[in-house]
């Protein structure tokens, strides 16, 4: 019975046994089945992997192309000649594919009749164009045309029509040059055994429009240069084998443009102009003048037509931030039909425009001073004709006589208009003065110590001489009615103005061609000069009013109190020394009032002293006769009846060439002429001269209100016996003409 229940026991327990292994079974097959998608994904997961190495090494492997790709440009760019871009082609290749020989032929047009070969080295040139004499090009040219791409030499339709033997070698890459749809040429890259890998051609693929964009523009430009020389040679100018040169080396700057105003090649002198950090290929070319500018030239440039040349002038930005004054020359040039190109020279023309602009503004200014004396000449002459006239009333009226004081108040404002006509024609000077050897160191250190009482503490003045200025001829009085004009608007220029500064300088200046002093804006002829530079950092002048502040009565200021006339009455003094003077400011910062006086230190010094001429003195027995030649008629008048008051016999004559007349008539009576400076017709220097001909001996007295400086001394010199300014009265006349004549009557 135990039996039988243990057997019962056992056989539940293996009937459990049983169920557990079933229940195995199934964690077994589903650990199994699970297994396997392990497995599955095991496999998966490391095919992907390799494919993402693949990939990523792949991806390394572009990205290390795009980067020698980049590498590559960059070099090309920063060439500066083409032949230097040339050698960059086949090196970067080389470095790439591993070949036996590589060249490039272009033919731009069909008007070429032969192929251009590019290629490294040159030696291999005639084995070159065997090969183009012996095969089909036109075909290679057309295939490759329809690809557009690179392609190996086994996939060509008609292999045979290339001459693979005249060069030795079999394996080729071919490619097409193409640009703006354009086929220009055809490349060759070659080897003798080993055929070339897809990566290869790939690679040339990767490569082919740098390559292509590079050949177009350098080859465009030799085309330009080529059409220059022809140009020139057609119009009879001599042309030689260094014409080319000329244009990539000499000074015109050349740019050539694409239709976007792109900048596709330049020469040497266009890259010194441009004068930025990088090379000036495939920057805009409207960068190059100021915004303002821009887009007068962009119209300009785009209204171009073939062998029609326009120009434009404008500033010019450098590098510095400084400008030079450019002015373009612009033509486009068509080819096969499309205008593809702009070709623009470049040429400095600072001096000549700041020479322009300096003589234009000297000639308004002499304009100016001319209408001014006219005017004041009028004036002047009528102060003439009535203060020797108030004089002559006067010896007619009883001393007793109320209406004397009238004529007194008419005679004080006369003499006040007198000396106030003065002071603007003569500068507020003696009529003249003689040259004198004189350090304008030591002159301006004299003066500037003699006023240093009237000049504001806060104002600091600075003084900075070359020393090795010495003595030479100047006009002393001159110099230092300049110095007070620039030291008074200096000091009204730095009113109100904290840590005030005003500097006097001079130097020699070895100017030694015409031109552009240095780095600045001024134009001066060659030659020696002193300059004196007076510097002060005041309120500035506006970059507008540069030009005009030399004016009469021109101001900058909202207020003008009786100022203008100092700045005009410099130039003058200056231009009659034969010198320049020039301005530079800027506003709130500075200005700076620069003169250039010429000067040659062997210069000997003029030594006349005209108010020590001694005159010989003749003793008439009749008597004197004297001619009074002057254009205006009341002052002939008001001379006669003085002369003939004083006994004296008188002719008179409107102008220089009837007081020539006159003389020539009446020569052997005339004792003395009496001669106005400033005449219609004829003017007193030259009929001066006129009669210094027929008798060097002639005695001629000068009177003038206004006349040339130069002109006068000149006269003095050459025997003028004495001179009198206008207005004058009557004692000063005739006593005059008595010392000339040494008459007692």
């Amino acid at each position: 019975m135990n039996d039988r229940v243990n057997v019962l026991e056992n056989f539940e327990e293996i009937i459990s046994s049983i169920k557990r292994i079933e229940k195995n079974a199934e964690v077994f097959r589903e650990l199994k089945e699970i297994s396997t998608e392990l497995s599955q994904l095991k496999e998966y997961v490391k095919e992907n992997v390799d494919n993402f190495f693949k990939g990523f090494q792949q991806f390394n492997t572009d990205l290390t192309q795009y980067s020698k790709l980049i590498d590559f440009h960059q070099q090309v760019v920063n060439c500066t000649k083409w032949e230097e871009a040339r050698i960059r082609i086949f090196d970067f290749l080389s470095q790439q594919i591993n070949y036996d020989l590589a060249f490039i032929l272009v033919k731009l047009t069909e008007e070429n009749r032969e192929y251009s070969i590019l290629l490294r080295p040159e030696e291999e040139k005639a084995r070159i164009q065997k090969f183009i004499r012996n095969s089909d090009l036109a075909n290679l040219k057309a295939y490759l045309k329809k690809r557009n791409s690179a392609i190996n030499n086994l996939d060509l339709e008609n292999p045979e029509k290339l001459n693979w033997k005249t060069l030795g070698l079999s394996k080729a890459i071919l490619f097409p040059l193409t640009v703006q749809g354009k086929n220009i040429g055809t490349g060759f890259i070659l080897r003798r055994e080993k055929d070339f890998q897809p990566h290869e051609v790939a690679f040339v693929n990767l490569t082919l429009g740098l390559i292509s964009l590079i050949v177009y523009q350098s080859k465009y430009y030799d085309v330009l240069k080529e059409k220059l020389t022809k140009q020139a040679a057609s119009k009879k100018i001599e042309v030689d084998s260094s014409f080319k040169n000329y244009i990539d080396n000499g000074p015109l700057s050349l740019f050539v443009l694409d239709s976007n105003k792109i900048i596709l090649q330049t020469n040497k002198a266009a890259i010194s102009t441009w004068q930025r950090n990088d090379n000036p290929l495939g920057e805009n070319f409207l960068e190059i003048v100021p915004e303002a500018y821009r887009n007068g030239l962009a119209r300009i440039i785009d209204e171009s037509r073939d062998n029609q040349i326009d120009n434009y002038i404008s500033p010019l930005m450098k590098d510095d931030d400084s400008r030079i004054i450019a002015e373009f020359f612009i033509s486009s040039y068509e080819l096969t039909g499309q205008k593809d190109l702009r070709l623009i020279l470049v040429l400095d023309i600072s001096s000549r425009f700041y020479r322009e602009q300096i003589e234009h503004r000297n000639e308004i200014l002499d304009e100016l001073d001319q209408f001014s004396r006219i005017l004041v000449g009028q004036l002047n002459n009528l102060i003439t004709t009535i203060i020797p006239n108030i004089a002559l009333l006067r010896n007619r009226l009883k001393s007793d006589l109320p209406s004397r004081q009238y004529l007194d108040v008419i005679d004080r404002a006369a003499r006040r208009s007198s000396n106030l006509i003065h002071k603007f024609l003569n500068y507020d000077l003696e009529d003249l003065e003689n040259l004198e050897e004189i350090n304008v160191n030591k002159l301006l250190k004299a003066h500037i110590t003699a006023l240093q009482e009237d000049i504001p503490e806060r104002i600091k003045i600075k003084l900075n001489l070359d020393p090795q200025i010495k003595s030479f001829p100047l006009y002393p009085l001159k110099m230092v009615k300049i110095f007070d004009i620039l030291l008074s608007n200096s000091l009204t220029a730095s009113q109100n103005r904290e840590n005030s500064e005003i500097e006097f300088s001079t130097r020699i200046l070895q100017q030694k061609e015409n031109g552009l002093i240095g780095s600045t804006n001024f134009y001066l002829k060659k030659g020696s000069y002193l300059e004196l530079c007076v510097r002060d950092n005041g309120i500035g002048i506006p970059s507008k009013s540069l030009m005009q502040v030399l004016k009469p009565f021109y101001s900058t200021r909202v207020k003008n109190e009786g100022v203008g006339l100092e700045l005009f009455i410099a130039y003058n003094i200056v231009k009659e020394m034969k010198g320049q003077i020039f301005i530079d400011s800027e506003i709130d910062k500075y200005t700076g009032v620069y003169i250039c006086l010429p000067f040659k230190e062997e210069e000997k010094m003029r030594t006349a002293t005209y108010e020590k001429i001694d005159h010989k003195r003749e003793v008439v027995a009749q008597r004197p006769t004297i001619l009074v030649v002057d254009d205006e008629y009341n002052i002939r008048s008001m001379m006669r009846e003085i002369m003939e008051m004083s006994g004296l016999k008188v002719f008179t004559a409107g102008n220089g060439k009837d007081g020539v007349e006159m003389y020539k008539k009446y020569r052997d009576d005339i004792d003395l002429i009496i001669m106005d400076m400033v005449m219609p017709i004829m003017d007193g220097r030259e009929a001066f001269l006129e009669i210094k001909k027929i008798d060097p001996q002639q005695k001629i007295f000068i009177i003038s209100g206004y006349s040339q400086r130069e002109d006068l001394e000149d006269m003095l010199e050459k025997g003028a016996v004495g001179f009198l300014r206008k207005p004058f009265q009557v004692k000063e006349i005739v006593s005059k003409v008595k010392e000339i004549l040494g008459s007692t009557n």
